[in-house]
């Protein structure tokens, strides 16, 4: 936790040992849903400036199409092209799109080798124009999104796309909100956000949905 250069110097990091990987029942490929998995850690983290956790939404919350998103990871920054240097941890915002509309989005111009079906348990983001998204390498990344009074949430977890940023091909996140029992049933003293969120209060999230980056999806 807290690495921000992929190969370089990393000040602030922690180190922990992954004590079990719990990957959520009936999992098979990326586009058939259900793309997250929980990491336990071998021991608890210390909060720190660089480490921090973050909401978690509840079964009922819902990010209204073209809320500002922001997804981060080490992944290629274009299709086919790698992270470079340092490999310096890259941050792109994305407009949440409504499922009916990425559906729709993913009609176009396709054929049967690239049919996609956005499932209730998935959130899309990005661009109609394409231009900005996740890429492969970012699996398992956070997608966030701020719903004021400085409160960042978190809305996905990347999981698939056809190409990167792509026209008519926005990201595909695995829905957070969707996957509330499963989070409960595997850490049961998890607390979930409402409208208002107390970081005291949810400093048990961070451990499970933002690392999972366990060969999942892209």
């Amino acid at each position: 936790m807290g690495r921000y250069q992929l190969d370089g110097t990393n000040q602030f990091e922690t180190m922990r040992e992954v004590k079990r990987v719990v990957v959520a029942q009936g999992y098979s490929a990326p586009q058939e849903g259900k793309d997250v998995a929980l990491v336990e850690l071998s021991s608890p983290l210390t909060w720190t400036v660089h480490i921090q956790p973050i909401c978690l939404p509840n079964a009922n919350f819902q990010f209204n199409d073209g809320t500002m998103c922001y997804v981060t990871g080490w992944g290629d920054t274009q299709e086919g092209v790698s992270l470079s240097g340092a490999g310096t941890l890259r941050e792109v915002g994305v407009p949440i799109i409504d499922q009916e509309t990425c559906n729709s989005m993913y009609q176009i111009n396709s054929y049967n080798s690239d049919t996609v079906s956005i499932l209730s348990d998935m959130i899309c983001a990005g661009y109609q124009e394409g231009g900005k998204d996740s890429c492969q390498g970012d699996s398992g990344g956070p997608l966030v999104c701020s719903i004021g009074n400085s409160t960042w949430i978190q809305a996905g977890v990347v999981s698939f796309g056809l190409g990167c940023a792509q026209k008519n091909r926005p990201g595909v996140y695995a829905r957070v909100s969707s996957f509330v029992g499963f989070i409960r049933s595997t850490v049961p003293d998890t607390q979930l956000l409402d409208r208002a969120c107390n970081h005291a209060a949810h400093r048990l999230m961070v451990l499970s949905v933002t690392l999972t980056a366990v060969m999942l999806g892209r």
